[in-house]
C-alpha cells in the first residue's frame, strides 16, 4: 500500500475517505494522491459565460485539493494533488490504471456537478467499483 489515491470533491463522503486513507497512510507510510475531477456540464444557458463557469470550477477544484492537502499535512509522506477535467468515474479509473496506485479509497457518496448529493450506489463509487482493476475501498 505504498501509493493511495483518494478522489475528493469536498463532500462528507470524500472527507470520510480521507480519514480512512490517513489511517492507512500512518500504518503503511503511504504516499497520498488527492484526485479531483472537474465535471463540466454541457447545458446551454447553464452559465452566461462559459469562461466564468470554468473559472469557478477551477477555483473550487483548487480549494478542495488545498483543503485535502492540509488534512494530511501532519503526516510525513508525499502528498500529490491532481485535477482532471472529464467524467468523474472514467477519469478516476483512467488515472489510477495509468499511474502507480496500489489502492483507491473513495467515499460512498459525493457531490455532482451541481453540488447536489449523489445517492449511495449508482454513483461514481459504483461505476469505479465495476470498472477499476485495482484494489478499491468504498467508505460509507
Amino acid at each position: 500500500m505504498k501509493n493511495i489515491a483518494i478522489p475528493i470533491d469536498g463532500s462528507e463522503g470524500s472527507k470520510k475517505a480521507m480519514a480512512k486513507a490517513k489511517e492507512f497512510a500512518r500504518v503503511f507510510n503511504s504516499n497520498i494522491t488527492l484526485l479531483n475531477v472537474r465535471e463540466i456540464p454541457v447545458q446551454e444557458g447553464y452559465y452566461n459565460k462559459i469562461e466564468d463557469y470554468l473559472a469557478f470550477v477551477n477555483e473550487m477544484s483548487e480549494k478542495v485539493l488545498n483543503e485535502g492537502k492540509e488534512f494530511f499535512s501532519d503526516l510525513e509522506c508525499n502528498i500529490n494533488t491532481v485535477s482532471i477535467e472529464g467524467n468523474a468515474a472514467r477519469s478516476i479509473v483512467k488515472y489510477v490504471e495509468n499511474n502507480d496506485i496500489d489502492l483507491v479509497i473513495i467515499g460512498s457518496e459525493g457531490l455532482n456537478a451541481d453540488g447536489i448529493k449523489r445517492v449511495l450506489i449508482g454513483s461514481v463509487a459504483n461505476k469505479v467499483l465495476h470498472r477499476l482493476n485495482k484494489p478499491l475501498l468504498i467508505v460509507k
